[in-house]
């Protein structure tokens, strides 16, 4: 989640690009990296049910692409230090997501940590607020809706009904990320031949493909396996 966390900065860097271009850079990194682990490791993919591949697309729709996307376009709306406030909301949105899609049902200390870990980053985030112009509630509920997106991300893989090794499902999740930003990216570059002329911009995006998705995504679908997603909403 700290490496989640430093999306923000690396989007607001990257505002100014095609968020479907900055998407394909960011998987186009991550991809071959995540292919080779695999290899090393030796890690198999199973038989996957039609239900187990409807959740990974929907993950990788909403929480990897999705998130991506929507946090690169309201970034463009709202600062980084506004932008926080909002995923300042992630373990309640992630708290949510556990007791309405998984059934799970948390303790009163444990609802009280996730409610004091929201509640801490956004008092924090609160004394950093800046104006962004007339757009700036557009650009608040877009960050908005990346949060929905990467708290679907973060806990519906424990939908899949199949056992699959955390670095096998993270893999598959930036491959179907990638297969599905191709066609608008490649649209994007075809329509703005300069995209990618910033070289802070392009960094960014490197960055974000090799920290919070090849390490991230790691980390995350490995610590997710072991403990409750009430649990992890907290963290």
């Amino acid at each position: 989640m700290a490496l989640v966390g430093s999306t923000v900065i690396a989007s607001a860097l990257a505002a100014k690009l095609d968020p479907f271009a900055a998407s394909l850079v960011r998987f186009g990194v991550a991809a071959p990296v995540l292919v080779a682990l695999c290899l090393w490791r030796r890690a198999r993919l199973p038989a996957l049910t039609a239900s187990d591949w409807a959740v990974l697309v929907f993950q990788a729709a909403a929480g990897s692409l999705g998130y991506t996307v929507a946090l690169v376009y309201g970034l463009r709306y709202a600062s980084a230090a506004d932008a926080s406030v909002i995923t300042g909301l992630m373990p309640v949105s992630t708290g949510a997501v556990a007791v309405l899609a998984l059934g799970e049902r948390p303790g009163a200390r444990l609802l009280l940590a996730i409610g004091l870990a929201a509640s801490g980053a956004i008092l924090v985030a609160l004394g950093k607020q800046e104006a962004s112009g007339d757009w700036r509630l557009l650009g608040l509920t877009l960050v908005f809706a990346a949060v929905l997106g990467e708290a679907c991300f973060a806990l519906l893989q424990k939908r899949i009904e199949t056992p699959i090794e955390p670095i096998m499902v993270a893999t598959l999740m930036t491959l179907i990320s990638l297969g599905l930003a191709l066609a608008p990216g490649v649209w994007a570059f075809t329509r703005d031949a300069a995209a990618l002329d910033d070289p802070r911009a392009v960094a960014a995006m490197i960055y974000y493909g090799l920290g919070p998705t090849v390490l991230g995504f790691w980390l995350w679908y490995t610590g997710a396996s072991l403990t409750q997603g009430a649990e992890a909403a907290a963290f």
